[in-house]
Parts: structure tokens; sequence; C-alpha cells
């Protein structure tokens, strides 16, 4: 699984607690990282911040739309920051889940659970 998180603490944390429970984990903390990691490898499943400091995860989320439907459909944004916004319903939109920040790590394992208990898109 991809996890984007501009917060070094945070994504390191995030990280321990999906490895914990038998994720395999490709940690990115930019936009540049995460791109680069979508290039080289298909992803069962994303967890991407979308505020990442100076930028947001437009790219991001604009390269797992056009590059894989399954991602996409397993792709989950979190955010503290845009839930009041139309953000939100644009993320909704293009078949990300959206998840609130903070969030308790059983939460996220639970989210991720349904996500990839989704169908495939493609074979």
């Amino acid at each position: 699984m991809l996890l984007v998180e501009d917060d070094q603490e945070v994504l390191d944390m995030t990280v321990t607690v999906l490895e914990r429970a038998g994720a395999h984990v490709t940690g990115a903390i930019n936009t540049e990282d995460a791109l680069e990691a979508l290039s080289m490898k298909r992803f069962s499943c994303a967890v991407i911040d979308w505020n990442l400091g100076a930028s947001n995860a437009d790219a991001i989320l604009a390269t797992v739309r056009n590059k894989d439907a399954d991602l996409a459909g397993r792709t989950a944004v979190v955010t503290g920051d845009f839930l009041a916004s139309g953000d939100e319903a644009s993320a909704r939109r293009y078949g990300f889940h959206v998840m609130a920040k903070p969030f308790r790590p059983r939460h996220l394992l639970k989210t991720l659970a349904r996500l990839l208990a989704k169908p495939r898109a493609s074979t």
C-alpha cells in the first residue's frame, strides 16, 4: 500500500501501525516521492494526506485516477483541512474515500479493510 503524509513523525507512526497489522507499506513524504512510487509499482490501496505542506494532493490523485481505476476505488484521502469545503465533494465524486484527521489506528485499519474488500474494476 502507498501512504503519503508530509509529517515525518505521523508517517513513521502510521507505517508502524500498518506494518504491525501485516501491511506492506511504501511511505512517501511529498508529492514527488508519491508520484515516483506510483510510476514504479502498482499498489493495492493508498492513504493520501490532502494537505502536503505548501501543496495538496491534486497531482497524486489525478495520477491515481488516470492510471489505475482499482487503486482509485481503494484510496482514502485523509485530512483535517477541507471537510467544510467543496474539495471533499470533489474527492468523493472521483471515488476516493474521505477520512477526517485525527483518526484512531483502529478506524484506519477498518477503513482499509473495507476498501480492500471492494470488487476490482479490472482484472
